[in-house]
């Protein structure tokens, strides 16, 4: 549990506004968390956090002054940007590295809520499992989906993650649950306000302004050409559409039609990684 007590994150302010630095300072440390994992599926998202903390670290030092919260970052970078955002510069690593600590948030409190499977109750598959289906699945294509699904049968049981985690200290399991619901309190007040953030961001920017048919109000960005329903099919943005394929591709908003949940970039890993 030291790996995540040491270095907690900052109880939020009365607006909910998360600061820049003190956030990439916490967030930094939690990398090798994905190593008490055991299983090396889990190498990618440790890079991938890496990778957009520093991204999203270098925005910032070119003026920390005006992006002194996450939340100026973002609606400065929507500015800045106009059609091209939010897929650009630290908005887009924001927006993939919070969905790494929706992971996060979602598998640990899983443990905490005490969610196991009865015929194995030392094992962690049940809440790895949740936090995935949760926080990622839905950005990953089908060959990922499979190497995760294969990954499960390696994790490692309870206590070896807690063990791990408390960086080889022994400790007991019900000691250790109690110091994760105490990090859950300010890590999740601050994974929630960022997820709010860019839900409000994406209800003001003018996705309509890219000129393409889309149904009901989400327009996707011109760097991708063509949106594949989960039942294989095809259309050109702007393309006319038959009434069940619109049916099928509503899915994703209101309807959520039985042969369809969801819309897959074949030009990309993520299922539109500009939808928060």
């Amino acid at each position: 549990m030291a790996l995540l007590m040491e270095h907690q994150f900052r109880q939020l302010p009365a607006d909910r506004q998360v600061e820049t630095r003190p956030f990439l300072e916490a967030v930094s440390y939690l990398p090798p968390f994905f190593d008490c994992l055991g299983s090396t599926i889990f190498a990618p998202i440790k890079a991938d956090i890496s990778g957009n903390i520093t991204k999203i670290k270098a925005v910032y030092d070119t003026n920390p002054g005006r992006f002194k919260t996450l939340q100026q970052m973002v609606e400065a970078e929507k500015e800045m940007h106009g059609a091209e955002w939010p897929k650009v510069g630290a908005t887009f690593a924001l927006m993939w590295l919070k969905r790494a600590l929706r992971f996060i948030q979602v598998f640990l409190q899983s443990l905490v809520d005490g969610e196991k499977d009865d015929s194995n109750p030392n094992l962690i598959r049940v809440n790895v499992s949740k936090a995935y289906e949760v926080a990622l699945k839905r950005y990953h294509g089908w060959f990922v989906q499979q190497l995760f699904k294969a990954a499960l049968f390696a994790a490692p049981y309870k206590s070896d993650f807690l063990k791990a985690l408390s960086k080889g200290r022994d400790v007991k399991d019900e000691e250790c649950l109690e110091k994760i619901k105490k990090f859950l309190i300010n890590f999740s007040a601050t994974v929630d306000s960022i997820y709010d953030m860019y839900t409000a961001a994406s209800r003001t920017a003018s996705y309509f302004a890219l000129g393409c048919s889309f149904p009901g109000k989400l327009v996707p960005p011109k760097a991708c050409e063509s949106i594949r329903c989960s039942t294989g099919l095809y259309r050109t943005h702007g393309a006319k559409q038959s009434r069940s394929e619109v049916n099928a591709l509503r899915g994703v908003t209101k309807q959520r039609s039985t042969h369809c949940s969801k819309f897959q970039c074949p030009h990309a890993s993520a299922s539109f990684p500009w939808i928060p």
